[in-house]
């Protein structure tokens, strides 16, 4: 449950940062305020780069844990 709940908690909001960053209806503080200061923070080719890195990171690590730990 730890891990379910923790991988639930930090998805949300991470999906909600990165969509401020691109979408401009996002309203990331919203009910605590209006608007989306977020947006344009970061380029989003720059942003599509970084996620790309990062999924490629994580399943480069996730290779290497099979590689060297096996499937249990």
């Amino acid at each position: 449950w730890a891990a379910a709940f923790a991988g639930a908690y930090i998805g949300t909001f991470s999906h909600v940062l990165l969509d401020a960053l691109m979408h401009p209806d996002m309203q990331p503080w919203w009910p605590f305020a209006v608007g989306n200061g977020l947006l344009g923070v970061v380029d989003v080719g720059w942003l599509h780069l970084g996620c790309a890195i990062a999924a490629a990171l994580g399943g480069i690590g996730v290779a290497l844990r099979f590689h060297y730990h096996g499937k249990a």
